[in-house]
């Protein structure tokens, strides 16, 4: 049984070095079939990289060879190659071919300088092979093929991944072991529009991709680069908004709020934010501090006078909204506001009388809502003097003509209204 066990064993061993032998042979073929010289014999490069592939399957040994890993990646250099070489005769290339090439040899050129930089047994590295990689991919990057390759895979929603990862790819190229600090490495251009316009786009497409958490990340390590910050701060904070992260909504909301002190629009989702979760003081509080910072924003008192007339503060609503139009007084924005809040008077006022019993105190009551109403509506015609279509306020026109049973100026508005509407 022993003796059996034994040649069985050998069997083994024999096989494993015939798949080990047969899988050398192959990755020499491959590279023989990709290395053909174009003039003479066209090379094939797909039963390159079959048999590339097959040795890889047929003998796990072999893919700590960093040959294997060459040749894998030499394939699809060679292929660049040949398509340059069709455009140097004036025959048909295709540039797409030249640049998903570089983009796949990439990952099998960075595993090989990987495996050439270990020592062998007698402690040497192989610097001369490490070279070729590092040429051939700062080649890449000075070209632009794997960046360019990125660029085609935007086209389609299912490649966008391929689109982030090449130009993942293109932006390590500078930063991998073996070419920093090189004499032959490629400036790494991050003070300059072009990086950032790659960052932008991979985080973006990221994010499209649907892969949330990383695009966060890569927002998050961008935003504060000088480049297209203000968009980069809004995309954060419709994803923590989406996430319901409120935490982080809030804290990027007042990083905009300091990063970007001419905005008021951060101010705004704040405060909406405080709103929507019944936090009306703190939304006057970060008011205060923003008018504090910029006493001259009419739309700061604007938003005030908002919030403080929901939580039934009107005197100084009227107050706030007084200021925002002695500060923008050809705003019809401010204007109407100022008639919303004494519309929103007179409609309480015409909703008490409803309780009172006395007809003397009714009647005084209901005179003094129409008087307000009167007011409101000159309001509303002033904002209509600055801004004829102004839609809000002829709206709000119509109403009070509506309750005065004023039918000619009802109809009036009604059909501009409508004839805005279309």
């Amino acid at each position: 049984m022993k003796k059996i066990f034994s040649i069985f064993a050998m069997l083994l061993i024999v096989t494993a070095c015939c798949f080990a032998q047969q899988a050398k042979k192959d990755v020499k073929k491959a590279f023989k079939k990709a290395d053909a010289d174009p003039t003479y014999d066209a090379p094939d490069f797909n039963a390159a990289l079959n048999l590339i592939e097959d040795a890889l399957k047929a003998d796990e040994t072999i893919k700590t060879d960093p040959y294997t890993w060459w040749v894998y990646g030499y394939i699809y250099d060679r292929q660049i190659a040949y398509e340059i070489y069709k455009q140097g005769m004036g025959q048909s290339f295709d540039e797409e071919v030249k640049q998903e090439s570089a983009y796949n040899a990439y990952d099998y050129f960075v595993k090989a300088a990987e495996l050439y930089s270990v020592p062998d047994a007698k402690g040497k590295i192989d610097t001369k092979s490490i070279k070729k990689i590092r040429e051939s991919l700062i080649w890449y990057f000075t070209t632009g093929l794997i960046v360019n390759y990125g660029a085609t895979q935007t086209k389609y929603e299912e490649t966008y991944p391929i689109a982030v990862k090449a130009f993942e790819k293109h932006l390590a190229i500078p930063d991998l072991s073996f070419i920093v600090g090189q004499k032959d490495a490629p400036h790494k251009e991050n003070n300059d529009s072009l990086y950032w316009n790659i960052k932008y786009y991979e985080a973006q497409y990221t994010q499209l991709s649907g892969d949330i958490d990383g695009a966060t990340q890569k927002w998050e390590a961008i935003k504060n680069q000088g480049f297209r910050e203000y968009l980069i701060y809004n995309f954060l904070y419709s994803i923590y908004k989406e996430k319901k992260d409120s935490a982080n909504a809030v804290k990027i909301i007042n990083e905009g709020i300091e990063h970007f002190p001419d905005s008021i629009l951060f101010t705004e989702l704040l405060i909406d934010h405080y709103i929507k979760a019944d936090k009306a003081q703190e939304a006057v509080a970060a008011l205060d501090q923003a008018i504090e910072k910029q006493p001259g924003r009419a739309g700061y008192y604007g938003i005030k006078a908002d919030i403080l007339g929901i939580i039934g503060k009107s005197t100084e609503a009227n107050q706030c909204i007084d200021k925002a139009m002695e500060l923008d007084p050809t705003s019809p924005k401010y204007i109407v506001q100022k008639g919303n809040l004494l519309f929103e008077q007179a409609r309480e006022m015409e909703s008490a009388t409803l309780s009172i019993r006395d007809a003397r105190q009714a009647a005084s009551l209901v005179a003094a809502s129409k008087a307000k109403f009167t007011e409101a509506k000159n309001f509303y015609l002033n904002a209509l003097n600055i801004n004829p279509d102004y839609i809000e306020a002829l709206e709000k026109l119509r109403s009070i003509y509506l309750r005065f049973n004023d039918d000619k100026n009802y109809e009036a508005v009604s059909a501009k209204i409508r004839e805005l509407k279309r």
